[in-house]
């Protein structure tokens, strides 16, 4: 017997293992990656957003504010994200106070009607700028089933950068999918100003 039969047999082995591998890396890769779409906000103010593959994506106008509004929805219909864009032209949001105070505002409506009342803000981490979110459990939804694109859980928050900001609404029925925590982290990462 040759003393290299044996090694050339385990390599033979370990090869289709280490392709599979490699190749099961590259089509979860495939699958994880996201499209980057320009998308033009607050009067020719330029951003990049990440669509990930298979969510839809839109842009629209808030009928009551005209403020610019861009929508993901995954593809299950787990959750729904939107996005209002606001000037902050003396940076006020862009500071922890006047973060905290935008928040107040916008929590406030939410805290009435969620069975969370007294929960802290999570720090958002943003890649840049700052940011914090809240989630918000609808008490009249507690309990029952829901019908498709109904959600009963409100994730809401705002992220400043240099002299802009946005409010975010995550509609999900779940804390835990990976879809919501995909959303999280378009709002984290995902919406910047080109170029960067």
């Amino acid at each position: 017997m040759c003393p290299r039969g044996p090694r050339n047999g385990r390599r033979f082995l370990a090869l289709p293992s280490r392709f599979l591998l490699s190749v099961a890396l590259l089509v979860a890769g495939g699958a994880a990656r996201a499209e980057e779409r320009p998308v033009t906000v607050l009067q020719g103010r330029k951003i990049s957003v990440e669509v990930p593959k298979g969510w839809t994506f839109g842009e629209s106008r808030d009928p009551k504010t005209g403020l610019q509004a861009l929508r993901w929805n995954d593809p299950s219909g787990e959750v729904r994200l939107e996005v209002l864009f606001y000037p902050d032209a003396n940076g006020w949001v862009s500071t922890r106070e006047g973060l905290d105070s935008e928040m107040e505002k916008v929590f406030a409506f939410y805290r009435s009607g969620a069975v969370e009342k007294e929960k802290r803000a999570v720090d958002l981490k943003p890649v840049t700028g700052i940011g914090a979110y809240m989630s918000f459990t609808d008490s009249s939804l507690v309990g029952k089933t829901l019908p498709a694109g109904e959600y009963r859980i409100s994730t809401t928050g705002i992220r400043s950068w240099s002299r802009a900001y946005f409010v975010f609404t995550l509609l999900s029925n779940s804390r835990d999918a990976g879809t919501y925590r995909r959303a999280l982290e378009i709002v984290r990462s995902g919406v910047k100003e080109a170029g960067l």
